[in-house]
């Protein structure tokens, strides 16, 4: 499964303080978010290197404080937007705190800018020295976080440049923004995490593999029917969609995030249990429920790639949506693929034994996950499902369609044979009737 760094500028950061080779402490980044009315900015600045430049203005601190108004005049003082007028923005703080990265401290403090009557937040000049003032071999790296109308959501930055002693300007351009740009990137992110997302897909992929089958005395045993099947297979499809959507939109629009470690660890659960259920029938009648509990579970997987930096309400609506529906786009052409394969599977004379393998290897992928994300340790079997991407995704759909056309075709002239054999039958007896 591809993983994402939990800070999107965290690789670019590493390389910034590894270039600076005549001063190893770590330096700063600052994430811009575009919106339609403001533009926020956040900083991350290390703490130990801070203090050099608050004592340089005769503000002594033996440690930081983050709610430190002399902080916040700092903050105000060393960093603004200008509008190419030269007018400057009017500058809001948001939140400050402290926070531990790559075994520093750092101060991480947002602040709003709001643009000038008739200028946009497309156009600006941004000016920062915050340390740099002082430590002159400090960098400051800047980057365009998240720009909705620019195609720029989830955690993909983008760097805008870097910021030096005695340089302190940055001309900020982003051109050719629009509602549908950031709504065709969400939808390619959507589609993008949920095809490189093999536990998301397994996990719906064996709770269909039964959905054709009937359980009896704790086992499956008959073929259900071709329009019950449908009827089932949309149910458990449409409740898993449910209760991802759910916990997409309220965690990405409310800016919550849940620890990964945990969410991931539950999706691996969940993959566990659909597996259980595919071999031997744990909670028969109850899939459509169970793909809906699990599926809030989903949700807020989905909601971390989503990301919450996205300062204006209605980007982060269309952000959501776009994203939402790529995932919806991808799993339904996965979901598609699997029904001929599921309704077959119930028919076909070794389709018992076919359902337990695929069960047994979803086992052993969730077994896989559930190690390496509860003990934060990789192990070859989830080191081996980590190449599992949108290729392979394809490639396992169609072939799951192509073994359900088969099984369909086999299936056919089996009917056919033993409709042969039965008339051979008859026109003996008749022969010998005759006779």
């Amino acid at each position: 499964m591809r993983r994402r760094c939990r800070w999107s500028s965290f690789a670019l950061f590493a390389l910034v303080t590894i270039h600076a080779t005549a001063h190893p402490a770590p330096n700063s980044v600052i994430n811009l978010d575009f919106g339609r009315n403001c533009v926020r900015a956040e900083l991350l600045i290390p703490t130990s290197e801070l203090r050099y430049a608050l004592a340089a203005e005769g503000i002594e601190r033996s440690s930081i404080a983050a709610d430190d108004p002399a902080i916040a005049a700092y903050l105000s003082r060393h960093v603004a937007l200008v509008a190419p007028a030269g007018i400057r923005w009017r500058g809001a703080p948001v939140s400050r705190h402290l926070q531990a990265l790559a075994g520093h401290e750092y101060l991480v403090a947002a602040l709003d800018f709001t643009p000038p009557e008739g200028s946009t937040t497309r156009r600006f000049v941004f000016q920062a020295d915050p340390v740099t003032h002082e430590v002159r071999n400090h960098y400051l790296m800047v980057i365009a976080r998240s720009d909705y109308l620019g195609g720029l959501v989830g955690d993909q930055p983008e760097l805008i440049g870097f910021l030096q002693y005695p340089s302190r300007e940055l001309e900020v351009v982003r051109t050719g923004g629009s509602s549908g740009r950031g709504f065709r990137a969400a939808v390619a992110l959507g589609i993008e995490h949920i095809a490189t997302g093999a536990d998301h897909l397994l996990f719906l992929l064996t709770l269909l593999l039964p959905a054709a089958m009937v359980a009896g005395d704790g086992r499956w045993r008959t073929r259900r029917g071709a329009k019950a099947t449908l009827i089932r297979l949309l149910g458990i499809v449409s409740a898993f969609t449910v209760g991802h959507s759910v916990a997409l939109a309220v965690a990405a629009a409310s800016g919550w995030q849940v620890a990964a470690r945990g969410v991931e660890t539950l999706i691996a659960l969940s993959v566990l249990a659909s597996a259980v259920h595919a071999w031997r029938p744990i909670f028969p009648g109850r899939e459509a429920v169970v793909a809906g509990a699990f599926g809030l579970c989903h949700g807020l997987a989905f909601a971390r790639a989503l990301s919450g930096h996205l300062p204006d309400p209605v980007d982060t609506a269309g952000a959501i949506l776009g994203f939402n529906l790529g995932i919806e786009c991808f799993q339904m052409l996965i979901v598609l693929a699997s029904i001929p394969f599921a309704i077959q599977l119930a028919s076909a004379g070794f389709g018992g034994a076919v359902r337990r393998s695929l069960a047994a290897f979803a086992a052993v992928a969730a077994l896989g996950w559930l190690a390496e994300r509860a003990l934060d340790a990789p192990n070859p079997i989830s080191t081996a499902l980590g190449f599992v991407t949108m290729p392979t995704t394809l490639i396992i759909a169609s072939a799951m369609l192509a073994a359900g056309v088969a099984l369909s075709g086999l299936s056919e002239w089996r009917r056919r044979i033993q409709r042969v054999g039965g008339y051979a039958v008859l026109e003996r007896a008749n022969s010998s009737l005759a006779n």
